[in-house]
């Protein structure tokens, strides 16, 4: 009885480990509240990110999936921000939190082809979300560096 109980156990472990849990669909639920002021956005944006998972509504399979390359944003407190794709600077220029019809926004400048950081972005807790799907584009998921 003993052996059976540790072999659930041990089974119950591993498969619910290989088991991936995506962070990006449960964001707008996040507990610690989407931040609302320009000051606290500010405030909260500063330091590095580490890009974790992207999902594309116009992709076959709309599933969020794992970054595939190893992708920093650093947003400075000067209001300069830059993204490091595997070591190597792709985008850099200033950024600004502007107020908007729904509350505020992050203004990126300088991304050209970068997407990355495309459409609103949303900081809540240690997580940033870049949404770019109201512009049919795909939305990256950061979590903040330590």
């Amino acid at each position: 009885m003993k052996k059976t109980l540790l072999i659930f156990a041990v089974s119950c472990y591993l498969f619910s480990c290989s088991e991936e849990k995506f962070e990006i669909t449960s964001f707008r639920n996040c507990s610690t509240g989407v931040l609302t002021d320009s000051l606290t956005i500010h405030t909260q944006l500063i330091g590095a990110w580490t890009w974790t998972e992207i999902s594309c509504a116009f992709s076959p399979d709309a599933t969020p999936t794992l970054a595939n390359k190893d992708v920093t944003a650093t947003f400075n407190s000067n209001s300069t921000y830059s993204i490091l794709e595997n070591s190597i600077v792709i985008a850099s220029g200033p950024w600004q939190v502007q107020k908007s019809i729904d509350g505020y926004m992050v203004s990126i400048q300088n991304l050209g082809t970068v997407h990355y950081l495309g459409g609103g972005i949303l900081v809540c807790g240690n997580q940033l979300l870049a949404d770019d799907s109201a512009s049919d584009g795909c939305k990256h998921l950061f979590i903040k560096a330590k």
